[in-house]
């Protein structure tokens, strides 16, 4: 369980150099650049047209995250991607790949991340409230004061997923499909500020349900489509003991990644 545990952190303790990558300019195939950028706006305030459909098709295209609300059409899905992003611009990010790749994929992952107060996260504890009929009264616009965070999607393009079938190639992300999620957290929350983390997901996979308790993740309550809700809280609440010692030392160690990410 403890080698689980350490390659579990591992994900994200090993992040790649940001500043090693090569310019916009000089990017090829065989050495790309990987950015990591909030969805742009058009001057309306909406979201860019070929980001959103990005989005939306990683998420729909994912048979995991598509089988947690099958109602969502990709169109029903947009429309909530839309009010997600004009309530707060910095809910989603995206992971992109410069130049794209020979299939002529760019965008190769994307996170959602919701500010919230925690009144808004207790309805949702509570099974009042599903995740997907949050609107944009519910979300804490830019500048606002948010006291949680709900980490919605953490989607991969199929092409650039950890795993694989032998004797394919395998395109990679080079470590910023992990960066992804760490930069976007530090987005919202400054290691070195007052403000305590208290970061929710609901996993809509057994391979994320795994994942993140061994990141130090608990069960907190279930939500209203019967999915486990969890909850990471640093610095963690409780007395340390020998069952967590060491997964606390390594939350430490993620928490000054995020820190490493912020400054990107």
């Amino acid at each position: 369980m403890r080698d689980q545990t350490k390659q579990s952190f591992e994900r994200f303790l090993s992040l790649p150099d940001y500043t090693a990558q090569p310019n916009r300019a000089h990017a090829t195939q065989q050495y790309p650049r990987f950015e990591i950028r909030t969805v742009r706006a058009t001057p309306l305030g909406d979201p860019d047209e070929s980001d959103l459909a990005a989005i939306v098709y990683l998420s729909h295209d994912n048979p995991r995250i598509r089988r947690a609300n099958p109602d969502l059409t990709p169109e029903k899905r947009e429309g909530l991607y839309t009010l997600w992003f004009q309530s707060n611009a910095m809910s989603f990010a995206l992971l992109e790949r410069i130049p794209p790749d020979a299939n002529g994929v760019s965008i190769i992952g994307n996170t959602a991340i919701l500010p919230l107060l925690q009144k808004t996260m207790d309805r949702i504890s509570q099974q009042e409230l599903a995740v997907i009929n949050l609107r944009p009264e519910d979300i804490c616009g830019a500048g606002e004061t948010h006291e949680v965070l709900l980490l919605d999607t953490w989607v991969l393009h199929p092409d650039y997923q950890d795993s694989e079938w032998l004797g394919w190639l395998r395109k990679r992300h080079f470590g910023y499909g992990n960066a992804l999620v760490l930069k976007h957290i530090s987005m919202f929350w400054n290691p070195g500020g007052r403000q305590a983390l208290r970061l929710y997901a609901e996993p809509d996979a057994q391979s994320m349900l795994r994942l993140l308790p061994r990141l130090g993740f608990h069960q907190h309550s279930t939500t209203q489509i019967g999915e486990p809700l969890l909850l990471l809280e640093y610095p963690p609440s409780g007395r340390p003991s020998p069952e967590d010692a060491v997964k606390r030392r390594y939350i430490r160690e993620v928490v000054e990644k995020v820190r490493v990410c912020r400054s990107w």
